[in-house]
C-alpha cells in the first residue's frame, strides 16, 4: 500500500507519475484531505459499512486486505456503497483541487472513479 494514501482505491496505487495537467496544480496542503473526509468519517454508513470487517471508517479506506467473500460482501452492501459516494463528494468538493502527492491525480481525477472500480480493483488484488 502506498504510505499517506489512507482514502484512496487500489486502482490507483498504480499510478507512477503526473500527467502535464497535474504538474500545474498544486500538491494537497496538509490536512485538507483529513479535513474533507473527516465528516464522513461520523455518519452512519461509514459506520456500518466498516463494522462488518471490524474496522474504524479511517481504517476501512486504508485497507486493502480483503478476502474473496469479504469482497463480495463489501460489493454487494449498500452502507458501503453510500459511505464510498460520500468519500468521493467529499474530494469532489476540495477547493481549490489540489493534487495528492503520492498519487500524482487531483481530487477531481480521484473523485471520479465510482463504487464499481473499486470493486474491480479489489477483485483484480491477489486473495488473502
Amino acid at each position: 500500500m502506498v504510505h499517506g494514501c489512507w482514502f484512496l482505491l487500489p486502482l490507483m496505487w498504480c499510478v507512477a507519475a503526473a500527467t502535464d495537467r497535474t504538474s500545474l496544480i498544486a500538491d494537497c496542503a496538509d490536512g485538507t484531505l483529513a479535513g474533507a473526509l473527516a465528516p464522513t468519517f461520523r455518519r452512519a454508513h461509514s459506520h456500518a459499512c466498516a463494522t462488518q470487517f471490524g474496522l474504524r471508517p479511517d481504517e476501512l479506506m486504508l485497507h486493502d486486505n480483503f478476502t474473496t467473500a469479504e469482497i463480495e460482501e463489501y460489493a454487494n452492501s449498500v452502507a458501503c456503497k453510500a459511505f464510498y459516494t460520500e468519500v468521493m463528494d467529499a474530494l469532489r468538493a476540495v477547493s481549490p483541487v489540489c493534487v495528492v502527492p503520492s498519487l500524482s491525480w487531483t481530487t477531481q481525477d480521484i473523485a471520479q472513479l465510482t463504487f464499481a472500480d473499486k470493486v474491480a480493483a479489489l477483485r483484480r488484488q491477489p486473495a488473502s
